[in-house]
C-alpha cells in the first residue's frame, strides 16, 4: 500500500511498538495454563487473571508513555543513531496505545478461552475485527497517520467488546 521508503519506515517504527505486544505475550501465555489447570481443578481463576491483566496494563503503559513522550529518541536509539525512520516517529505513540489494546484484549481472550467462556459465535468474533482491520487499513491508506488511526480504531472496538466479555 506504500511505496517502499514509506513501507519501511512504518514497519520499522512497528516493530518498535510490538515490543509492548511480545512483552504481553510471555505474561499472557503463562496465565493460560495456569488458568486452564485451576479450572479443570475447580480452583478459581480470577485472581491470576487480575495478576496478568495488571502486570501486562502497567508494562505497556509504562512503555507507551515514554514511546508517547519521546518517539524520536525512542527510534534513533533503536535504529542505533540512524535518522532514516526519524519521519515515522509521530505514529509511535499511536501505534503504542494500539499494541496496548491489542495485548490486554489478547490477555482477555486467552482468560475467556482457558476458562471455557469463549465459545459459539463469540469464538469467531475476533476474526470480524480482523476482516474489518484489513479493510480499514486499505481505505485509509493514504498516510502513515491515517493507517496506524485504523489500526487503533480496530484495537479500541475489540478492547470494548474484551471488556463487554469480562462482564459477560
Amino acid at each position: 500500500l506504500f511505496e517502499p521508503k514509506l513501507a519501511g519506515q512504518y514497519s520499522f517504527v512497528s516493530l518498535v511498538g510490538k515490543v509492548i505486544l511480545f512483552i504481553s505475550l510471555a505474561i499472557s501465555k503463562s496465565m493460560f495454563p495456569i488458568s486452564s489447570q485451576k479450572f479443570d481443578e475447580g480452583q478459581k481463576t480470577v485472581e491470576i487473571f487480575k495478576k496478568a491483566i495488571i502486570i501486562v496494563g502497567l508494562t505497556s503503559l509504562i512503555i507507551s508513555v515514554f514511546y508517547f513522550l519521546f518517539p524520536r529518541g525512542v527510534i534513533k536509539i533503536v535504529s542505533l543513531g540512524s535518522t532514516e525512520y526519524l519521519a515515522a516517529s509521530g505514529i509511535l505513540g499511536i501505534l503504542a496505545a494500539s499494541y496496548t489494546l491489542l495485548a490486554l484484549s489478547n490477555v482477555v481472550l486467552l482468560y475467556k478461552i482457558s476458562v471455557n467462556k469463549l465459545n459459539g459465535i463469540y469464538a469467531y468474533i475476533p476474526g470480524i475485527f480482523v476482516l474489518l482491520e484489513l479493510l480499514l487499513m486499505i481505505q485509509y491508506s493514504s498516510s502513515l497517520v491515517s493507517f496506524s488511526m485504523a489500526f487503533l480504531f480496530v484495537n479500541i472496538i475489540m478492547f470494548l467488546y474484551s471488556i463487554w466479555l469480562i462482564k459477560k
